[in-house]
């Protein structure tokens, strides 16, 4: 008798969207692409690996919520990141403080 092969439970999400021959630029009722949901809820990982999966992966489509691309999400999440991080404790000068990155 053949052995069937155990299926890994650790496939990678892009893989299972190129074996089903979705779209990566498909998009859902509110605009939103994969690379636009990955963006917007923090899963910049999940990002990287759809741009390395698909390198033609769009980043100018817009959303139909905010009207958005990829890059204006992404500038955008990293803005709210920066308001979350408190300031430095001591005063700076103005110099030092764009060199922070706070300003």
């Amino acid at each position: 008798p053949k052995k069937l092969k155990k299926k890994s439970l650790n496939f990678n999400y892009s893989r299972k969207m190129f074996e089903r021959a979705i779209e990566c630029d498909q998009r859902n009722n509110l605009g939103y692409t994969a690379l636009l949901l990955a963006i917007k809820n923090d899963r910049f990982q999940n990002a990287l690996t759809l741009m390395k999966t698909y390198p033609n992966v769009s980043v100018s489509i817009r959303d139909n919520e905010r009207s958005m691309n990829a890059i204006e999400w992404l500038e955008d999440r990293v803005q709210a990141w920066r308001e979350q991080l408190e300031p430095p404790p001591i005063e700076l000068d103005a110099n030092m403080y764009r060199l922070a990155n706070f300003g």
